[in-house]
């Protein structure tokens, strides 16, 4: 006997053809939040039932994701800045970040912090939402990374100029 086939519904919704979507992240819940910096739009899908939401003027929406208050984080490739949406807010808010940067990778840190990660230039940036401070750190040997993560205390960095993943520890400042 072979396998029973069963079908299966599926719904389709043209993403912006004017875009070019970069990252997808998985929230807690489930649902994608697909990040389109050419169309400035975070899309916000439910795969189970195909329901989405399309968040729009997001300047430069790269790497969008929640924080653990359901907030919308994004870096903002163009214009060098983060942004802050809460859904179903009428209005965002964006902070310049320093330097002439693209930023891409957005992580969260244990207290809160927004970690981001610039694809060309060699800094790494935390931003601290309840001052407002930001700090930045010179990655070492010109590196630049896309893609950040972090776990266990500890930012972890994939080096897009030289190949390799960078570990940065925030309490000694150091790279290994």
């Amino acid at each position: 006997m072979g396998p029973i086939m069963a079908e299966t519904a599926r719904k389709e919704a043209a993403l912006n053809p004017e875009g070019q979507v970069h990252e997808m992240f998985r929230d807690a819940q489930g649902e994608l939040w697909i990040s389109d910096f050419f169309a400035d739009e975070i899309w916000r899908v439910d795969p189970i039932t195909g329901a989405y939401t399309v968040y729009e003027k997001l300047a430069g929406a790269s790497d969008g994701r929640l924080d653990s208050k359901g907030h919308l984080w994004w870096s903002d490739f163009d214009g060098n800045a983060i942004g802050r949406l809460v859904p179903g807010a009428a209005q965002a808010t964006l902070w310049p970040l320093s330097g002439e940067g693209s930023p891409l990778g957005i992580a969260f840190g244990d207290s809160g912090q927004v970690w981001v990660a610039d694809v060309y230039e060699p800094v790494l940036h935390r931003f601290a939402p309840a001052s407002t401070q930001l700090c930045d750190y010179v990655v070492p040997n010109n590196s630049t990374a896309d893609y950040i993560l972090f776990r266990s205390g500890r930012v972890w960095l994939g080096d897009t100029a030289l190949g390799r993943i960078l570990r940065f520890n925030p309490n000694t400042g150091n790279f290994i």
